[in-house]
C-alpha cells in the first residue's frame, strides 16, 4: 500500500487531488447513467455534468482563477462561487417534473436521484456506449498526437524516419532510417525486421504530401480496429445483455499500453488489432479471412508468430466442429499455407533487401540443425586408417579442435523503458484497471459458480480465451525472459482479460462497477495521455539547457546523457552504455567515473531530473541516473555544476580531453 502511495505521488501528484478528480469523473458517470435510467431530468444532467467536470477539472480551473483574482479576494470569491453553485443546484432540482413534486424529497434520501420516468428503454446502453467510448479513446489519442506532431519516444525515432525514407522509394521494402540531427548531420539506423507498417505508411505519407497528421491519423486508426473488434468479439459473446462489452471496451481504451503505443509509432497495438481481427473472424467461421489478417500481422510485427500455434489449432477444432474432421484438416491446412506462406516471403524479402535473417525461418534452421547435431553423435565413428575397418564408438576417440582462449567482453546489456524487472513499470504500462479486473474477475469466478442469483448463463465457454492468450503470454515471457519488456506482453492481455471482465459483471450491483470504471477509465486514461504528451515535446526547460549547450559547448562535443528522442536536438554527440559497462561506471567512485569518461572523450554529464531514481544492487533499471550517483556528483568540487532548472543538471567533467579522430 505504501509502495502505491509512493507511486501515486510521483506520477499523478498529491494523493487528495488524484480523489478529488476520481470524484469529479463519478459524479459525471452516475449523473449519465440516472439520466439513462429515467432518474434525471436531461436539465439536471446538464448542470450535473458541469459540476462534475469543474470538480474533475479543478487544477485547471484552480490555476486559472488564482491568476486572474488578487489575493485579498480569494476567500470572498470562493464563498460567492460556492453560494452560487448551491442556488443553481436548488433552482434545477425545483424544475424537475411537476407529477413527482410531492414525493421528490423521499425519493431523493431513498434513491440518491430524482425518478423522472421508470418507463425502460428500447435499447441497450452497452449499444450506444460502447461506440462512444472508442469514439472519444481514438479521438482523444489522434488529438494527442497531433498536439505533439515530433517523434520523441524511443523506438518511434527510428520507425517514422524508416517510414519517410521508405516513402522516397517505393519501388523495394526500405530497412534504413535516415534521422536528421541538429548540427545538419544524419544519423542512419538499420532495422531490418516485418516492414508492411512502414510501407503501408508510406505510401500514405507519399500520396498526402509529407503529412505528420495523415501518419498520425494512420497510427490511430490500428486503434479503433482493436477497440472495435475486441468490441465485436465481446458482443458475440452476450456482452451486451450483460454488460461486459462495456467494460471491455473501457478497460482496453484506457489502457496505458494501448494509449502509449496508440500515441507513438510502434507496431504492438497494430499487431493486437490483426490478431484480435483475426480471431473474432475465425470464431465467426471465416477461417480465410482469419488467416489473412494473421499474415497481415506478421508483416507488421515478428512477435505474431507466437500465435500460430494456438491460430491454427483453434481452426482444426472449430472447422472440425462445425464440418467434421476431414473439412477442419483441409481448413487447418489451408491456413497453414497461406500463414506460412506469406511468412516465407516476408523473410525472403527481409533476407534480400535486409541483408539479415528472418526470426521465424532463422529458428527453424536453428532447430533442424540442433536435432541434425543430436543425431549424428549417436553414429558410430569409422577409423580411416589404412586396412582397419575398425569401429569405434567411443566418442572421446574423436579428435578435438584447439580453442582459443580469448579475453572476456562485457555483457551487451540495453535499457528497455518498461522492463518488467522494474516494479513500478507494472503500474506505468498496466494502470490499475488491470489489476483491479484480475482481482474482481477471480471473485467474479466464484460468485458465479456458488450464487444462484447470477442471472448471467454465458453460451460460450471461455477455454479457447485463455488459451490463447495464455499461450502467447507464456512464449513471450520465455524468450524475452531476460529482458521482460511490457509492451510485448500487450497482444495477449485481450483474450485474458475478456473472460474475467464476463465475471466481474456477475457480482452484485454490476451498474454501480460501470460507473465506477468509466470514471477511473477516464482519470487514468487522461493523465496517461498526458504524460505522452510530455514525452512527445521539449519543455522550456529543456530547450533552455539545449541553448547553454550551444553557446557553451562541451570539450571535446561529446556528453554522458540518457537518450531518449530528444537527443537528436541537443548540439553534442551523446554517450550512454559507455561500451556496454554501464553497471561498471554506476558502481565505481569518481576517480574512476572520471577516468571512463576521458575514455569516450565525454566533456560534460547531462542529467534529466525527471530520471533520477533509486535502483536495487544489480542495476536493473539501465534508463535511470541512480541517486547516488548524482549525489556523488554534486559533492565533488571537481564537477562544475556548470547549469542547473528544473529539467536538467549540467556538470562539467574535469580535465576533460578532447574527442578522438
Amino acid at each position: 500500500m505504501i509502495y502505491l502511495f509512493e507511486f501515486i505521488q510521483r506520477w499523478l501528484g498529491s494523493l487528495s487531488g488524484v480523489i478529488i478528480t476520481f470524484a469529479g469523473f463519478l459524479f459525471c458517470a452516475l449523473a449519465v447513467a440516472g439520466y439513462w435510467h429515467r432518474r434525471v431530468s436531461l436539465p439536471a444532467l446538464l448542470w450535473w455534468l458541469c459540476c462534475g467536470l469543474v470538480v474533475a477539472l479543478y487544477p485547471v480551473f484552480g490555476n486559472y482563477y488564482t491568476r486572474i483574482l488578487p489575493a485579498n479576494m480569494f476567500i470572498p470569491s470562493t464563498i460567492f462561487i460556492g453560494l452560487f453553485f448551491v442556488a443553481v443546484s436548488l433552482i434545477v432540482l425545483s424544475k424537475g417534473n411537476n407529477r413527482i413534486q410531492d414525493d421528490l424529497v423521499s425519493t431523493a434520501v431513498a434513491r440518491g436521484s430524482l425518478l423522472v420516468n421508470e418507463t425502460p428503454r428500447n435499447i441497450r446502453g452497452t449499444s450506444l456506449g460502447a461506440p462512444l467510448v472508442i469514439f472519444l479513446g481514438v479521438l482523444a489519442v489522434f488529438l494527442t498526437g497531433i498536439s505533439a506532431p515530433q517523434v520523441m519516444v524511443g523506438d518511434e525515432v527510428t520507425h517514422y524516419y524508416m517510414l519517410t525514407h521508405q516513402a522516397d522509394d517505393l519501388t523495394k521494402p526500405n530497412f534504413f532510417a535516415e534521422i536528421p540531427v541538429v548540427n545538419g548531420d544524419t544519423e542512419t539506423r538499420r532495422y531490418p525486421h516485418s516492414f508492411v507498417w512502414h510501407y503501408i505508411g508510406a505510401l500514405l505519407y507519399h500520396f498526402t504530401g509529407g503529412s505528420f497528421l495523415a501518419i498520425q491519423a494512420y497510427q490511430a486508426f490500428f486503434f479503433f480496429q482493436l477497440l472495435t473488434a475486441a468490441f465485436l468479439l465481446a458482443r458475440d459473446r452476450q456482452g451486451v445483455e450483460s454488460r461486459s462489452a462495456l467494460a471491455y471496451v473501457l478497460v482496453l481504451a484506457s489502457l496505458p499500453l494501448c494509449l502509449i503505443f496508440s500515441v507513438t509509432f510502434y507496431q504492438d497495438v497494430p499487431l493486437t488489432a490483426q490478431v484480435v481481427t483475426g480471431f473474432f473472424l475465425l470464431r465467426r467461421g471465416r477461417w480465410l479471412l482469419a488467416s489473412l489478417f494473421m499474415s497481415l500481422a506478421i508483416g507488421l510485427k515478428v512477435t505474431a508468430v507466437l500465435f500460430f500455434p494456438s491460430f491454427f489449432f483453434m481452426v482444426l477444432y472449430w472447422q472440425s466442429r462445425r464440418s467434421g474432421l476431414q473439412k477442419g484438416l483441409g481448413a487447418c491446412l489451408c491456413t497453414m499455407l497461406v500463414v506460412l506462406g506469406c511468412t516465407w516471403g516476408i523473410g525472403r524479402v527481409i533476407v534480400f533487401y535486409g541483408h539479415s535473417e528472418f526470426y521465424p525461418q532463422a529458428q527453424m534452421e536453428r532447430l533442424l540443425k540442433k536435432t541434425q547435431e543430436i543425431l549424428m553423435s549417436h553414429i558410430p565413428v569409422v577409423s580411416e586408417k589404412i586396412g582397419i575397418a575398425a569401429l569405434n564408438t567411443n566418442l572421446s576417440a574423436r579428435p578435438t579442435i584447439s580453442q582459443k582462449i580469448q579475453e572476456t567482453m562485457p555483457e551487451i546489456i540495453a535499457n528497455h523503458p518498461g522492463d518488467l524487472r522494474v516494479k513500478e513499470n507494472y503500474l506505468v504500462y498496466g494502470g490499475i484497471i488491470i489489476w483491479l479486473i484480475v482481482l474482481f474477475g477471480l471473485m467474479g469466478k466464484i460468485f458465479y459458480r456458488l450464487s444462484p442469483t447470477c442471472m448471467i448463463a454465458y453460451r460460450e465457454k471461455s477455454y479457447w480465451l485463455y488459451l490463447v492468450g495464455g499461450s502467447f503470454t507464456l512464449l513471450t515471457a520465455w524468450y524475452i525472459r531476460t529482458s521482460p519488456d511490457a509492451r510485448f506482453f500487450l497482444p495477449g492481455l485481450p483474450f485474458l482479460l475478456l473472460p474475467l471482465i464476463e465475471k466481474v459483471v456477475c457480482l452484485p450491483k454490476p451498474k454501480v462497477f460501470i460507473a465506477l470504471l468509466a470514471a477511473l477509465a477516464f482519470l487514468q486514461g487522461s493523465y496517461v495521455l498526458q504524460e505522452t504528451y510530455k514525452l512527445r515535446g521539449l519543455s522550456p526547460e529543456l530547450q533552455e539547457g539545449i541553448r547553454y549547450l550551444q553557446v557553451h559547448p562541451p570539450k571535446g562535443n561529446n556528453i554522458f546523457m540518457y537518450p531518449e528522442g530528444n537527443y537528436r536536438f541537443f548540439p553534442a554527440r551523446h554517450e550512454w552504455y559507455l561500451g556496454y559497462r554501464l553497471r561498471d561506471f554506476w558502481r565505481a567512485e569518481n576517480d574512476k567515473r572520471i577516468e571512463i569518461l576521458h575514455r569516450f572523450g565525454i566533456g560534460a554529464v547531462v542529467v534529466k531530473k525527471h530520471l533520477i531514481a533509486s535502483v536495487d544492487e544489480e542495476i536493473t533499471n539501465l534508463g535511470v541516473y541512480p541517486v547516488k550517483f548524482v549525489d556523488d556528483l554534486r559533492h565533488d568540487s571537481r564537477f562544475i555544476n556548470s547549469f542547473e532548472n528544473d529539467d536538467l543538471i549540467i556538470f562539467t567533467v574535469p580535465g576533460a580531453p578532447d574527442a578522438e579522430k
